[in-house]
């Protein structure tokens, strides 16, 4: 397999029908890149593109202000970065950050927990979380709320946002619900039920990943508000990936997919769901198990007219929000930072497939 990955056809012998062919590929440093003149859409306005690989936002960030660079994409700057930029360097002319939001952000409540079972409790948690302040908090407002897996750029949004069920910030309904699930403040004022049980559980997130943790510390006190404790176990990427680990958790999980439609089934399908026999590979980390669901994800994958595929999408988003498989907090910000002079740079609206964030690179000009 290793042999198989490393063959230089995926990289300086590349092959392909892209705008650009590779020049010159040093692994995990640098890419040349040349126009391809009989690219199908039309020749690249740009001749020549140098690709650097820099891991270090900060780094990015200097060399943007330095004037170093034309083009920073994806995770290269932070949002912090983003905002020293905006005040600073765009502010004087120098350039443009685009702020999109192409995918989002949940928080999961463990599929092998009893107590999520009950929609009531989850529906409970999610009413506990003032989501508007977290992203103020987090984001300065420059990103809204995700009360659905869609993307805000699709036809069918507004109307899915009238068919949704939207669980605003009410702690006094959050602790009703969990009333009525059997939940009862104790001594200490942390929830029990009537089998003595105690709400603390364990919340992982990916260490490192700020605006994850930053997003995990402010849920917890949320929670702690209506009687329920956390345990903070936040493992680097590699850990959660490992075979002990990988697409479950005892507790709460915040973490994040692309909500491109088409792809909704390889993350929401039941035959998706992580299980020991297919060593928990697969991505439905949810668990959720719907046949009224997984119906409309294999519609929406075959050959529809737009308007069915609409009427399936707001059908599929009642089907979400009802259930609530994950609690869905934020579109994740995506930092897109272009220099004065380079023109046709467009930030995607959604992640994943093709959605690069060069999709349309061949439009690219300099002035």
């Amino acid at each position: 397999m290793k042999s198989f990955a490393n063959h230089p056809a995926w990289n300086r012998q590349f092959v392909g029908a892209g705008p650009y062919r590779v020049v010159d590929w040093e692994s995990a440093t640098r890419m040349e890149l040349e126009a391809f003149k009989d690219y199908a859409l039309g020749r690249p306005k740009i001749d020549r593109i140098s690709m650097r690989v820099i891991e270090d936002s900060n780094t990015n960030l200097a060399a943007m202000l330095a004037g170093e660079v034309d083009f920073c994409m994806r995770a290269t700057i932070s949002f912090d970065g983003a905002m020293i930029l905006k005040s600073q360097w765009e502010k004087e002319g120098k350039g443009k950050v685009f702020i999109s939001p192409p995918s989002w952000t949940w928080l999961n409540l463990s599929r092998d927990n009893h107590w999520f079972k009950d929609v009531r409790v989850r529906r409970a948690l999610l009413h506990a979380i003032d989501r508007d302040a977290l992203v103020q908090s987090l984001f300065k407002g420059e990103v809204p709320v995700c009360h659905f897996p869609l993307s805000q750029s699709r036809k069918a949004h507004k109307k899915a946002r009238a068919a949704a069920t939207i669980y605003d910030y009410n702690l006094e309904k959050a602790k009703q619900l969990l009333a009525e699930a059997g939940w009862k403040p104790g001594p200490d004022g942390v929830l029990m039920n009537e089998k003595g049980e105690r709400m603390e559980f364990e919340f992982r997130t990916t260490a490192g990943r700020r605006d994850y943790e930053q997003a995990q510390a402010i849920v917890s006190d949320y929670w702690k508000k209506i009687g329920v404790r956390t345990t903070i176990k936040n493992m680097p990427r590699r850990l959660l990936d490992s075979p002990e680990n990988l697409n479950r958790w005892p507790g709460a999980f915040i973490g994040g997919h692309n909500m491109t439609v088409e792809e909704w089934a390889e993350r929401l399908h039941t035959k998706y769901i992580p299980t020991p026999e297919n060593k928990f590979v697969p991505e439905n980390v949810s668990g959720w198990n719907d046949p009224r669901k997984d119906a409309i994800l294999d519609e929406l994958n075959s050959i529809i007219t737009a308007q069915r595929s609409e009427q399936l999408q707001l059908e599929f988003v009642k089907l979400f929000t009802d259930s609530l498989p994950h609690l869905p907090l934020f579109y994740t910000p995506e930092i897109v930072v272009a220099k004065k002079g380079l023109t046709g740079v467009t930030p995607r609206q959604e992640s994943g497939g093709q959605n690069a964030s060069t999709w349309n690179v061949y439009k690219w000009d300099r002035i």
